[in-house]
C-alpha cells in the first residue's frame, strides 16, 4: 500500500511508473471517439464530481481556443492566482496538455493519478458496464489534477464541437467563451456554419456570463440566441491594440477576447488590473502556432489545419513577412478540408515538401503531393519528417534573401519537425 500524502489518498494497489501508466493510457485509444456526456458523468460521479469544486472558465471554438487560453493564463498568473489549463491536441510533448501555471504535470503525479483512474474504471465497468473513452479520462484526471492542487481558477478547453464535448460537464463556470467559429469537424457537428456555431454554443450554462470573438453576425446571432434561452449576459469582443507576445495577425482578436473574459470576472471578485492584463498579453506563450524556431535559416511553424486558420496564417505571411520567399513544408489529416488550406497557402510558396503526420487519420505525404500540384507544380513528397527538413534547407539555397522554412498544417507533426529542427542545428555546431 502506498501513501499518498499531496492529494490526502491512500492507494490501495501499487502506483504505475511513467512509462506503465502512458501505455495504459494510450491503450484507451482503441475504445474511439464517441461524443455524448453520459459516460464521463458516470466516471466522474465514481470520482466524486470534482469538477463542481473547481472555478471554470470553459473554451470553444474552431481556431484561436489555445492561444486565447495562453493569454488568460498569462494574466492570471501576473495577477497572482494558480491556474490550471487543460489543452488538446498536445503539440511537443504529452505532459503539456495538464499545466499549472504554465508548468506541465510531473511524472510522478501522472502516474498516480492514473493508477487511481485505472481503479475507477475497473469500477464503473463492472457497476454500469460502461468504459470511458481515452478523451472522457483525460478530461476527469484534468480536474481531479486540479482540484488535488488547489487551483484557483481553471482554464478548460473542448476537444470538439461543445455541448457533447466531455468537457462540457460544470454545472457552473466563471465564463462561457465562444472564439472564432468556422467550418470544421462537418462530419460530426453539421454541414453549415449555423450548426456547428449551435454545437459549440452549447458549453453556454444558465445564468453564466457569455463571452463571445466578433465575427459573422449569423455565427454571433445563434450564440446570441443560446445565450438568451439560457438567460445567460453576453458580452462581444472586438481586438485590442495593446502590444502581445504572441505573433499573427489574428492573435489581436484573441487577445481583446481574453481582455473581455478578465472584465467579466472581475466583476465576481478577482482582483485583475490594467497592468495584470498589459504584461501578461506581453509575456503570453503559446508553442506551435506561428512560433519562429530558428533564426538562421529563418524557420516559422504553425498549427493551421483548417481553412480558416490557412486564411489567417496568409494574411499574416501577406502583411509581416510580404517580402520573404518561403519553402513550405506541409502535412495535413486526411478528415479535414486540405483542399481548401492549399487553395489558400500553396500559391505564396517558393516550394513544398510534403509529410505524413504520425496520425492515424494523416494523409499521405503522396497524396498530399498529388492534390498541391493543381495549384503549384514546385511540390514533392518526403518518406520522412526528417527528410522533409533536408530537402527544404536545399531548396532554399537556391533562393535570394530573404527567405525562410514554414512548416504548418497538424499539429501532430510539428513536435518531431521542431525536434529535427534543433538536432540539426546541434550538428551543424559541432
Amino acid at each position: 500500500m502506498v501513501s499518498e500524502s499531496e492529494c490526502g489518498r491512500v492507494w490501495e494497489c501499487e502506483v504505475m511508473n511513467f512509462d506503465d501508466a502512458k501505455m495504459y493510457i494510450d491503450g484507451l485509444s482503441r475504445f474511439g471517439s464517441v461524443l455524448g456526456l453520459e459516460c464521463i458523468k458516470a466516471l466522474l460521479g465514481v470520482l466524486g464530481d470534482p469538477q463542481e469544486e473547481l472555478k471554470v472558465i470553459h473554451v470553444a471554438g474552431t481556431n484561436g481556443k489555445g492561444s486565447t487560453i495562453a493569454f488568460m493564463a498569462s494574466i492570471l498568473k501576473e495577477a497572482g492566482y494558480k491556474v490550471g489549463k487543460y489543452t488538446s491536441p498536445v503539440v511537443f510533448e504529452y505532459l503539456e496538455k495538464y499545466q499549472i501555471d504554465n508548468e506541465n504535470i510531473s511524472e510522478e503525479k501522472f502516474a498516480k493519478l492514473v493508477t487511481n483512474m485505472k481503479e475507477k474504471l475497473e469500477l464503473l465497468k463492472k457497476s454500469k458496464g460502461m468504459q470511458p473513452t481515452i478523451f472522457e479520462v483525460e478530461t476527469a484526471m484534468a480536474f481531479e489534477y486540479f482540484k488535488d492542487e488547489g487551483c484557483d481558477i481553471v482554464l478548460l478547453e473542448t476537444g470538439m464541437g461543445g455541448d457533447m464535448d466531455a468537457t462540457n460537464v460544470c454545472s457552473k463556470v466563471l465564463a462561457s467563451v465562444l472564439v472564432s467559429i468556422s467550418l470544421d469537424h462537418t462530419g460530426f457537428l453539421g454541414d453549415t456554419i449555423e450548426e456547428i456555431a449551435y454545437h459549440k454554443a452549447g458549453i453556454i450554462k444558465d445564468n453564466c456570463p457569455v463571452v463571445a470573438m466578433k465575427q459573422r453576425d449569423n455565427v454571433l446571432d445563434v450564440i446570441k440566441t443560446y445565450a438568451k434561452k439560457h438567460n445567460a449576459p453576453i458580452y462581444i469582443a472586438d481586438e485590442t491594440d495593446l502590444d502581445v507576445g504572441l505573433s499573427g495577425r489574428w492573435q489581436s482578436y484573441n487577445a481583446g477576447v481574453a481582455i473581455k473574459v478578465m472584465e467579466v470576472i472581475g466583476q465576481s471578485g478577482y482582483n485583475i488590473t490594467r497592468e495584470h492584463i498589459e504584461k501578461g498579453l506581453f509575456k503570453a506563450k503559446w508553442p506551435g502556432r506561428f512560433e519562429k524556431i530558428s533564426n538562421n535559416p529563418l524557420i516559422i511553424i504553425d498549427g493551421a489545419h483548417n481553412p480558416d486558420a490557412a486564411a489567417r496564417l496568409r494574411e499574416t505571411l501577406d502583411i509581416e513577412y510580404e517580402n520573404i520567399k518561403f519553402v513550405y513544408v506541409m502535412g495535413v489529416l486526411g478528415d479535414k478540408d486540405y483542399t481548401e488550406v492549399i487553395k489558400t497557402m500553396a500559391g505564396r510558396a517558393e516550394y513544398i515538401v510534403t509529410v505524413t503526420p504520425p496520425n492515424p487519420r494523416a494523409l499521405e505525404a503522396s497524396k498530399l503531393k498529388e492534390a498541391i500540384e493543381e495549384y503549384n507544380e514546385n511540390v514533392q513528397w518526403a518518406t520522412t519528417i526528417e527528410e522533409a527538413y533536408n530537402i527544404a534547407v536545399d531548396r532554399l539555397k537556391g533562393l535570394t534573401e530573404p527567405k525562410g522554412i514554414l512548416a504548418f498544417g497538424s499539429l501532430s507533426y510539428l513536435g518531431d519537425f521542431r525536434e529535427v529542427v534543433r538536432r540539426m542545428e546541434d550538428v551543424n555546431r559541432q
